[in-house]
């Protein structure tokens, strides 16, 4: 059997624990095997921001191997950065339109803006306890400014996602419904909301302006970012490429993929979309297992 080039892992639910951790000492020493001995490249991809993604990716030491890459894919897609060469390669960013409309509704209603900057920083607009605590607790370098200077820095390098953070009743009484009636008569942004105070906007699938990039191919779900890459970056086919994830944003990279696994906590649509669910879960290790199963044939039992 050909073994994949290109090993692609989510992250919560997948590579991460409950708790968002990463068993280290386990998981490490496999993936750094996998690029070594195997030679195959390593793909991180999440709907998180590619910033947080390459955290998990130096906490296992995968940009210190020698020869093969170490890409992490953010946002579902919309960022590609390269974190051997600490370059963004591809980022699929908000129009200018969108970015205007909710600076300005940030400023008439005292919402909180803010956005990454790759490597390890954190751009916003209100400094508060609720912000130092996240910088904090991320380890990130924290970067206050005016709404005006945030929108002169987004025309020049318009960032792939913005959040909106305020107190749980401003968020569901103004900028749900400011979203609502304003951003998405734009067909190129979506948004999510994380905890009670948190509105996250990022592209969609319509998106199709502002590119930077190698191409202008769309990417912006984690299927057309590996297509993207195995194309670009990688030269290979998504035969090549192994895919492992448990969420229903996985799906079409695990339909895609020539090898395709799901963790035994995954949804039903990934269990679904995956060529194997696996017996373990994500607390479980169940990435480095399956690694181990897959790469390096150790039986199953055995693990």
């Amino acid at each position: 059997m050909t073994l994949p080039r290109v090993f692609a892992s989510d992250l919560d639910g997948t590579l991460t624990r409950w708790d968002g951790t990463v068993d280290v000492d386990y998981l490490g020493p496999i993936m750094r095997k996998l690029q070594e001995e195997k030679g195959v490249d390593v793909v991180l991809i999440s709907a998180r921001p590619c910033l947080y993604v390459a955290q998990v990716a130096r906490s296992i030491a995968l940009d210190k191997t020698s020869q093969h890459s170490c890409i992490v894919v953010g946002t579902n897609g919309s960022e590609i950065f390269d974190l051997k060469k600490m370059q963004m390669i591809k980022l699929q960013p908000l129009c200018n339109q969108t970015i205007d409309e909710v600076i300005e509704f940030c400023r008439i209603n005292t919402v909180g803006l803010e956005y990454y900057e790759m490597p390890n920083s954190i751009v916003c607009s209100i400094n508060n306890e609720q912000h130092q605590w996240f910088c904090k607790q991320m380890k990130l370098q924290s970067k206050i400014l005016s709404l005006d200077e945030i929108k002169m820095n987004c025309h020049q390098i318009p960032p792939s996602q913005i959040h909106l953070r305020s107190n749980t009743h401003s968020i569901e009484q103004k900028v749900i419904p400011f979203i609502n009636s304003h951003i998405l008569k734009h067909p190129q942004t979506k948004w999510a909301r994380y905890y009670d105070n948190v509105v996250e906007i990022s592209p969609s699938a319509q998106q199709i302006e502002g590119i930077i990039g190698l191409n202008e191919d769309i990417t912006t779900d984690k299927g057309s970012a590996l297509r993207w890459l195995c194309k670009n970056q990688f030269n290979c086919s998504m035969n090549d490429v192994c895919a492992i994830g448990d969420g229903d944003n996985d799906m079409e990279m695990l339909q895609q993929a020539g090898f395709s696994y799901a963790p035994a906590n995954s949804s039903r649509g990934a269990k679904q979309s995956a060529k194997v669910t696996l017996p373990w879960e994500n607390h479980e290790n169940c990435v480095g297992k399956m690694i181990k199963m897959l790469f390096f044939g150790e039986s199953k039992d055995k693990l």
